[in-house]
């Protein structure tokens, strides 16, 4: 019975594709098309001959132009004829018309520079998006994209974040440079508008992590002190916590503030902190693109485990020489920049420098305290394919109470890179670069002094194979020189310089397989070495000393060779939705030795990975959700994250990590677990626009030796971080801005119980960070105008009112339980220890309400 069923299923479909093709053999068409799309065409067959199409349009050029005329002929002549003018190939399957490219499809290459219209600056990550064949491609880093496309007519819409998107018809019947400038969107300058011709665009070019950031709109934020600030700005942004108030310090995803890097035109700044972070050194005007990595990382740029910053200088205005000028009672910036040959080479310079004196000379005349930072760039085209930049960067804090003490700190550094076309689909970029960073504290004639530098070297090259296929690859080559700590005092002992190499080869592809979905995968193999002519303790299991290795100059004492894998997938479930997820698996050598959580100490020791510190490790898993609501300008962004971390640097109690030349005995490894989940709505049209971040995460650091062996959670750990900013442009010259923030407590040790032994109060401490400080929270508000009446006049000036913590919430930074309350009302550490004293638990707030007036102005 089985077997006679088969045999009649089988006899069924046969005699089922046998009258299928006899139908098609019998029935006869008639069609007239002269000059129509191959979209139109397919329309109008299918419509007459019930036979549904099914092909790839990023391989099939629908808007090819075609010409067919026939009289009473069958199906099969009929698509005969079509696939000869289209181009194509064909395959009828039952009810069903299959349409492929044919084997000998030429392409031409259209490529070019997408830039700002007023300005001539570059547009990195500026998008393409083909509409015809539902495909695009993004600029690199130097506003430069490429496409390889079958002949024809084609729409481009090119589109970047704060720019009107624009399209232009290009022909393809050779290959074609097409050089496109944007016009900046004034009303909304964070804002890129969504319509139906880009939002497939918009979809594709976002990855799980990743933050595309216009910096023009971060200066719409209320800022502090007269400058808006690139870092503290970023906790607006979600799963990006700040210390607090006047710190630079920032946590990403449950990691440690060093294992965040900063790039400022690929060299690293190892502290962005001005005035112990009051300000930081990254000023939003001189900034023209900001990319925000938080997992996903590019394989080109040095591994660090939480996030990768990267920052663009802006070139210069290519048209016309332009003055800047930033005028408060605090600070005070001046810049300039204009055109060295028009249109082809640039420069731009920014000086911004502190006005302190007059708050503290008047009561303490022999203080003084000073900032300032310096930004310099150049850019020369040498040929039609060949263009150098040269960026530089200086900037130093001096901090002196008085003339027996001083703290300084600065940081240098200085890029060259030359971006070679070497023909339509191969961009050459080479960069070189020196970075430095150095600490000093003085007392009296003697200088403890700790620093870090290096220099760079990495040649990438972009290869736009095809719309949908694109190759990253190069060699980077880094040598570092650490000086954990100098002190011009022979009683003590200098802790050993230490010299490092690290040799990197990666490859990185980004696919699109369908037109839902894109798959992007890489790879980084980092070979890192310690070498040089010094020495290096060894420690037992239990820390202590065991050995002393002296080590020949020429030779590696320590080698690390690993491999970092990388993958990312998005899937597009409609127009306006996609799914994204993302794995990883990084390491990172450089660390920052720090037991202080406070942003006002400098006690900072960078040291290299090696015989007593193991890389740090970490894997990452991401999964996203975004949605799209063009018709209101809303996007929605869901993503989860789960991080596990290795080799986590922790301290063992009361570790002495100052003038040491034994601190890595003071060091005791742990492994953590990071997850959370950030939700951000953002709304990017229209008068009245914001956005909305909350994040809920948890962190667990625990090692064998720290904390008895259980676990804890680290001082950043903040379960919930919650952000609002909301900006009203009432009119082209006047808008007002107003951001809140909210987060739970940082963690903190504090005593669970107390005892008396000899008339005084002993605290009597339990688990490592078993409390938290109050919840935080503040607002902010900002206005400003616009003075001049006409945009585009070539004087213009606005002026800008904030307030800072407008309610003036105390939001305490630490608590202490060593000070006693005197008969005048003040908390003070008691000076005579054998009076019966009563300890207050008491804390330390930094900022209240502060306001800020600002008048800036510009001539062109």
């Amino acid at each position: 019975m089985y077997r006679k069923f088969l045999l009649y299923l089988s006899l069924m479909l046969l005699l089922t594709d046998f009258v299928r093709g006899q139908e098609a053999d019998t029935q006869r068409f008639t069609f007239s098309m002269h000059q129509i799309s191959l979209h139109e065409a397919l329309e109008r067959i299918r419509k007459q001959t019930s036979y549904s199409f099914a092909y790839n349009p990023r391989r099939i050029n629908l808007q090819k132009k075609i010409d067919i005329q026939v009289k009473d002929v069958s199906l099969q002549d009929l698509m005969e004829k079509l696939a000869k003018a289209s181009g194509t190939a064909f395959r009828i399957i039952g009810k069903q018309i299959v349409l492929t490219e044919t084997g000998k499809v030429e392409r031409m290459t259209v490529s070019g520079f997408i830039r700002d219209v007023r300005t001539g600056e570059s547009l990195p990550g500026a998008t393409v998006y083909i509409p015809d064949l539902q495909t695009g491609t993004a600029c690199n880093s130097a506003g430069f994209y490429s496409l390889s496309l079958p002949r024809g007519d084609y729409e481009l819409t090119f589109s970047s974040l704060g720019y009107i998107p624009q399209t232009q018809t290009v022909r393809t019947t050779q290959n074609t440079v097409c050089n496109v400038r944007l016009k900046t969107n004034i009303a909304q300058l964070n804002t890129v508008v969504i319509h139906a011709g880009n939002t497939q665009s918009a979809l594709q070019h976002l990855h799980a992590g990743t933050l595309q950031v216009n910096p023009e709109s971060l200066t719409a934020m209320p800022d502090i002190g007269g400058e808006g600030d690139l870092v503290k700005s970023m906790q607006s942004l979600p799963g990006i916590q700040v210390y607090s108030d006047g710190s630079a310090f920032f946590y990403v995803r449950g990691g440690n503030r060093d294992q965040n890097l900063i790039l400022l035109d690929d060299s690293p700044i190892y502290n962005p902190a001005h005035l112990f972070g009051f300000y930081s050194v990254i000023v939003p005007d001189v900034i023209k693109g900001m990319s925000i990595y938080k997992s996903g990382f590019p394989v080109e740029t040095e591994t660090r485990l939480s996030s990768i910053i990267e920052l663009q200088t802006k070139d210069g205005n290519y048209y016309r020489p332009v003055f800047h000028a930033v005028l408060h009672p605090l600070i005070y910036r001046f810049s300039v920049e204009g055109p060295l040959v028009k249109e082809k080479s640039s420069y731009y310079l920014s000086f911004r420098h502190s006005n302190f004196r007059w708050l503290y000379h008047a009561k303490s005349p022999n203080t003084n305290i000073y900032l300032y930072d310096l930004n310099a760039k150049i850019n020369l085209q040498l040929t039609r394919k060949d263009r150098i930049y040269l960026s530089l960067f200086a900037g130093k804090d001096w901090v002196a109470p008085n003339k027996n003490s001083s703290v300084r700190w600065d940081n240098r550094l200085v890029s060259l890179r030359w971006d070679h076309i070497l023909n339509t689909k191969l961009f050459f970029r080479l960069v070189s670069n020196i970075s430095s960073y150095e600490y000093q504290l003085g007392l009296g004639k003697y200088r403890w002094t700790s620093g870090i530098k290096s220099l760079r070297i990495k040649a990438m090259l972009n290869y736009f194979m095809r719309p949908w296929v694109r190759i990253n690859g190069g060699y980077s080559l880094v040598f570092q020189e650490f000086a954990p700590g100098t002190f011009n005092n022979d009683y003590f002992r200098a802790i050993t310089q230490r010299l490092s190499r690290e040799n990197a080869l990666f490859i990185s592809s980004k696919i699109d397989l369908t037109t839902r979905w894109q798959l992007e995968a890489g790879l980084r193999m980092p070979v890192w070495q310690d070498y040089g002519g010094k020495y290096f303790f060894r420690f037992d299991a239990q820390h202590h000393l065991q050995d002393t290795v002296f080590t020949k100059p020429d030779k590696a004492y320590f080698t690390s060779v690993k491999m970092d894998p990388r993958i990312g997938i998005t899937y597009q479930t409609g127009t306006h939705s996609a799914f994204r997820f993302s794995y990883g698996y990084y390491h990172q050598y450089v660390n920052l030795i720090t037991h202080s959580t406070s942003p006002f100490t400098a006690f900072e020791v960078w040291l290299p990975a090696g015989q007593n510190i193991p890389p740090q490790a970490a894997s990452q898993w991401t999964l996203g959700w975004s949605r799209l609501f063009p018709e209101r300008g809303i996007e929605c962004n869901i993503e989860l994250y789960y991080k596990q971390l290795y080799h986590q640097i922790l301290y063992k109690d009361h570790a002495q990590l100052l003038l040491n030349p034994l601190i890595e005995g003071e060091l005791r490894q742990g492994k953590a677990l990071a997850k959370g989940i950030e939700i951000s709505l953002q709304k990017k049209r229209g008068t009245f626009t914001g956005r909305l971040n909350y994040t809920f995460s948890h962190t667990a650091l625990q090692s064998p030796e720290v904390n008895g062996g259980k676990a804890f959670v680290p001082f950043y750990d903040r379960p919930h971080d919650f952000s609002v900013f909301l900006q009203w442009n009432s009119s082209p010259r006047f808008r007002i801005s107003a951001n809140f923030i909210y987060y739970t407590g940082s963690a903190i040790t504090t005593p669970v119980a107390f005892y008396n032994y000899h008339n005084q109060q002993v605290p009597v401490y339990g688990d490592k960070n078993n409390d938290r400080l109050p919840d935080y929270h503040r607002l902010d508000i900002a206005f400003y105008w616009r003075l001049n009446k006409k945009d585009d006049n070539r004087y213009r000036h606005s002026l800008s009112l904030s307030f800072f913590n407008v309610y003036n919430h105390r939001n305490p930074i630490s608590v202490n339980y060593n000070k006693v309350k005197t008969q005048n009302g003040k908390y003070v550490i008691p000076a005579n220890y054998y009076r019966d004293n009563t300890y207050l638990t008491t804390g330390m707030s930094l900022l209240g309400i502060f306001p800020s007036l600002t008048y800036k102005f510009s001539i062109r």
